[in-house]
């Protein structure tokens, strides 16, 4: 397998637009961290986004997770400047930013969630997020690595923005429903930011998610009962980087993305072979290969296909019967 080399790109020389997947440098695609866990969880899906930049709808919960990193980057924001946003401060900042995306988007519901849940979420949010804040060591918010692909058809450059940055490395903003998460889930997102950081001269020893709880219902009728603010549990989960790991996924992304980008033929014999090249999940396989969370999900082949199997199942056992 072909291996890439990553070099070094100094702040500034790659500006970040909204402009797809992640912006775009010297006319190419930008590969990003979390784009690595999108094609480990669906190559399809990532070839939809990534190469065709066809994104979906944003659901409720991540809707309420991109408010709370806005508030914790106003508040490491105003503690690196000598100040200190108040409760109140930060629940204003995310209500505001709530308001902001539910305007620029739809809202696909995630199960039984509704505006008022959301809300509800999000206060609870913030409260145990303040508390997190006071156990984070922050030098910087919101900094961006980047590194360049050279020779790659498709892909000119890597680059991540960081939530949070401690003296010896980084920590990552995660508002994941009703339990706490598992280290390895994110272990390949937060090792490419540590490659991305050391390929700049950063060294980075600790990678830790700051995993902020949404409230099961349980928690929110024992908190209506006793008649307390509802506050979302929250655990600092720490990691160590494994960088090899993050090169071997690269690899297989960057070779995989340019035998499509190579391969010559008409339009439907290409769109035939990024389906064979970048097969999909299944639904047994992940708890997001359905309608809620995949976008692509009705006009998934892959998915498509295996309904015709069950179908074909089903036909040849009603077929033995008689």
């Amino acid at each position: 397998m072909k291996t890439w080399k990553l070099e070094p790109l100094e702040q500034g020389k790659y500006n970040h637009s909204d402009n797809g997947a992640g912006g775009k440098y010297d006319g190419k695609l930008v590969l990003r961290p979390s784009s690595l866990d999108s094609y480990i969880r669906c190559p399809y899906s990532f070839y939809k986004q990534q190469i065709l930049g066809e994104y979906g709808r944003p659901n409720s919960a991540s809707q309420v997770g991109t408010a709370l990193h806005f508030v914790m980057e106003e508040a490491i924001g105003a503690k690196l400047e000598g100040k200190e946003l108040s409760v109140d401060d930060m629940q204003r900042v995310g209500v505001k930013a709530w308001r902001s995306y539910n305007e620029k988007s739809e809202v696909v519901f995630h199960g039984e969630q509704t505006y008022q849940s959301m809300a509800n979420d999000l206060y609870a949010g913030v409260l145990g997020l303040a508390e997190a804040l006071t156990c984070v060591d922050a030098v910087g918010s919101e900094s961006r690595h980047s590194a360049k692909i050279d020779g790659h058809p498709l892909f000119s450059a890597m680059s991540g923005s960081l939530d949070v940055e401690i003296p010896d490395g980084v920590v990552d903003l995660k508002f994941t429903g009703k339990k706490k998460s598992n280290p390895k889930d994110y272990l390949l997102q937060q090792s490419s930011y540590a490659m991305l950081r050391e390929l700049n001269g950063h060294n980075t020893d600790r990678l830790q998610i700051l995993n902020v709880v949404r409230p099961t219902k349980a928690a929110k009728a024992k908190a209506d009962k006793d008649g307390i603010e509802l506050v979302a549990n929250w655990h600092i989960l720490e990691m160590s980087p494994n960088i090899p790991y993050v090169q071997h996924w690269v690899d297989i992304i960057l070779n995989k993305t340019e035998a499509y980008a190579k391969f010559e033929g008409t339009v439907d014999e290409k769109q035939d072979f990024a389906e064979l090249l970048f097969q999909g999940t299944s639904p047994s396989n992940s708890f997001l290969c359905n309608n809620t969370w995949c976008s692509h999900y009705t006009t998934c082949p892959h998915v498509e296909a295996l309904r015709d199997a069950e179908k074909f199942e089903e036909v040849e056992m009603f077929g033995a019967k008689l």
